[in-house]
């Protein structure tokens, strides 16, 4: 019976069939299914009692995982600090939103809301978000463009592209359906009253003093696609600043980018991230995200530079365990005796 259920899910998976729905079946019947079953035999070399005890234990873990874990919402606060920081921004207040993934969720509002009450609760001076709006295609926003644009920050909300946002996940690969899926979703966008930054920058200001926001189409590693460019992105601020080290904030997608063209190689401050999820799946530090990112999740700082990467809100399919979703607060600090953290 498992294994009809896991047949009858591929293949509507393969033909495109409620996506969300699919998706949920396929990951479900493997970690209630493959994975327990996986366990049980290996263990029952050593005693059926620890092969039963353990596959149980593993088993009300995923359940508990796939019912409530991916709901399990948390608010991340921590700080960045930098004498560059111009003293009009001390205490400047960022909320990141990262990988809602919204197809996932087929049209459940309860968890969206609470993440749009969540963060307007927190009076966010600024929100970005990093990236993965959707899974596949634009039409998975139109449940929940109305409760999107309730968020509110005093200078606004403002996003970057992600590896799914630009409808290379479906099962139509023709430019025709990518562009269409990608002029769609930053129309949405823009409906909703986000600001989509395109390798490019933006000004904000506070008392006659300013900072930058940066943001980079997706840029990542193999087999991920790179679309952006940071030079691009970087050049009018280049052009007026001269060489001033002035704060800037960078919203690149994928965390390897850091260390590819960030770390070292430029003069921003602060680079905000997603995309790895912490592959929903995390034990203390032990998740399997480490076996692709170096930077799978949390704050970094090195030459005076921090990485922040968010565990994000959703993912492909409704699962969290360990690496519970969250929304993320950073506040700004002006650093007088040289610290940055």
């Amino acid at each position: 019976m498992p294994s009809l259920l896991l047949m009858t899910a591929w293949i509507c998976l393969f033909v495109d069939y409620h996506h969300h729905i699919s998706m949920r079946m396929v990951n479900s019947g493997i970690l209630i299914f493959a994975i327990p079953k996986f366990v049980f035999f290996i263990l029952q070399f050593l005693s059926f009692w620890v092969a039963s005890g353990t596959t149980a234990m593993v088993l009300s873990l995923f359940i508990f995982g796939l019912t409530r874990g991916w709901k399990m919402l948390q608010i991340r606060k921590l700080t960045c600090h930098s004498t560059d920081l111009p003293e009009a921004f001390n205490g400047y207040r960022i909320v990141q939103l990262t990988d809602l993934h919204l197809g996932t969720f087929g049209n459940r509002q309860e968890y969206i809301q609470s993440i749009v009450e969540e963060t307007n609760r927190l009076h966010p001076d600024l929100i970005v978000f990093t990236g993965d709006l959707i899974n596949n295609n634009s039409q998975e926003m139109l449940p929940y463009m109305q409760t999107l644009s309730k968020l509110e920050a005093r200078d606004g909300i403002y996003s970057i592209l992600g590896n799914h946002d630009y409808g290379e996940y479906g099962n139509d690969h023709s430019y025709e359906y990518r562009k269409r899926t990608l002029t769609q979703l930053i129309r949405q966008q823009e409906q909703m009253g986000w600001k989509v930054l395109r390798d490019e920058s933006i000004e904000i200001f506070r008392n006659n003093e300013h900072i930058y926001l940066i943001g980079v189409e997706n840029i990542s590693l193999p087999p991920f696609p790179r679309k952006g460019n940071l030079d691009k992105a970087l050049q009018g601020i280049v052009e007026k600043e001269k060489g001033k080290n002035t704060f800037k904030i960078l919203l690149s997608h994928d965390p390897n980018h850091w260390k590819m063209e960030v770390l070292r190689k430029t003069s921003i401050q602060l680079t905000l991230s997603g995309h790895t999820h912490g592959a929903q799946l995390r034990f203390g530090k032990i998740t399997p995200a480490r076996f692709a990112f170096r930077y799978w999740g949390g704050k970094f700082v090195e030459n005076r530079q921090m990485l922040y990467v968010s565990l994000g809100l959703g993912g492909a399919f409704q699962f969290r365990l360990g690496a519970w979703p969250e929304l993320t607060q950073i506040t700004l600090y002006n650093s007088d005796d040289g610290r940055y953290s």
